[in-house]
């Protein structure tokens, strides 16, 4: 019989590269947009073509996203804990409606014995079975017969730095947009609660932040589409961002930026990687500059020059150095 050579690789890369989704001009949102520059978003929903869509190797990184993703589902739902997922979810409680395909909503009572069963049917790995069966066994030993509050999840997947820094400063870095998402399945939903976890894709570490279903967060919320509104009704495309971020301290890129689809339209970067050369020893020379004014050190020409580039892109800088906290590791950024 004549057989046929063959590789898995020659199928696993093409085969987890997702298609990109077709732009078309709308007048809703998405929810996952909700945070991310107006200038994208305004773009975005008048389908404009992007000039820098995500490479093959970014859209891996979508798809490794949704496989953890299925593995949370799959230790709660075998705990009888899922009540809800991927439901289309809409809200119209500002100027633009926006729309959205929940995570998982998760509650109610532990089935430990349907855990066990179901896992043990599964036909899993070892490995895998035993740590499905800890998790199941973890909360039923934690909660019991308790009645656990229905809760929103919004999951999402990351590297080990973004994950230390997670870690280190208990907080999430980009926790405007992601908080959001969570805020819109809470709010379209009426849920109390929702929590953004976080799943390292290398380890499998997690860290998990909670979102309260607030006045405040409405107000958030809606001033975020108002603030689209304007330009779309205008048709006014909305400023362009900063290239350097003032946040948290320090001057850092903007992230924002760095991974616009539009990154060459609006800002004339060919790729990521042109606008990080360009960018981060620039926030490595202005946050050093920043530090010896607060230091006391002679200031030399070249560090009024500097300071001449910082009040040029619009900040006060007396008080950038009244405010900035820089340490020797971030200089290095």
């Amino acid at each position: 019989m004549n057989t046929t050579s063959w590789t898995l690789e020659s199928v696993w890369n093409a085969g987890l590269t997702r298609e990109d989704r077709p732009l078309v001009k709308r007048d809703y949102a998405w929810a996952s947009e909700i945070g991310q520059p107006l200038v994208d978003r305004f773009l975005k929903m008048n389908a404009t073509p992007y000039t820098n869509p995500a490479n093959d190797r970014a859209k891996r990184k979508m798809e490794a996203g949704l496989w953890v993703e299925s593995f949370v589902r799959i230790a709660l739902d075998r705990a009888g804990l899922i009540t809800n997922v991927q439901e289309e979810v809409w809200t119209d409680f500002g100027p633009i409606k926006v729309k959205g395909k929940l995570d998982f909503l998760a509650g109610g009572r532990v089935d430990i014995d349907k855990a066990r069963k179901a896992i043990m049917g599964m036909g899993l790995p070892p490995s895998i079975e035993q740590g499905s069966l800890k998790i199941a066994e973890a909360l039923h030993e934690k909660h019991g017969h308790d009645m656990l509050r229905e809760i929103v999840l919004e999951i999402k997947s990351v590297g080990s730095y973004k994950m230390d820094a997670f870690e280190r400063e208990e907080k999430p870095k980009p926790v405007f947009g992601h908080k959001m998402q969570c805020a819109h399945y809470i709010f379209g939903l009426n849920k109390a609660e929702g929590h953004v976890v976080y799943i390292c894709r290398e380890d499998l570490r997690m860290k998990e932040f909670s979102v309260w279903n607030t006045g405040e967060l409405m107000r958030e919320y809606v001033d975020d589409l108002n603030s689209l509104s304007g330009y779309l009704e205008a048709g006014e495309r909305p400023p362009l961002e900063k290239v350097l971020l003032f946040e948290d301290g320090k001057f850092s890129k903007n992230l924002g930026v760095e991974y616009s689809p539009y990154l060459t339209l609006l800002y004339g970067y060919e790729t990521p990687r042109n606008y990080s050369e360009a960018i981060a020893p620039k926030a490595t020379r202005w946050n050093r500059v920043i530090k010896r004014y607060q230091e006391g050190a002679k200031i030399t020409d070249k560090n009024k020059e500097v300071r001449e580039e910082i009040e040029r892109a619009g900040y006060d800088f007396e008080q950038i150095v009244k405010i900035a906290h820089i340490v020797e590791e971030e200089e290095e950024n």
